[in-house]
C-alpha cells in the first residue's frame, strides 16, 4: 500500500507539473 502511494503521488505531480506548462 505504501509503495502504491508513492507511484501514485509520482504520477499527481507530473500531471500538475504538466498542467502548469500548458499554463505557463
Amino acid at each position: 500500500m505504501s509503495r502504491y502511494r508513492e507511484i501514485a503521488n509520482d504520477i499527481e505531480k507530473d500531471i500538475i507539473e504538466k498542467i502548469f506548462q500548458a499554463f505557463a
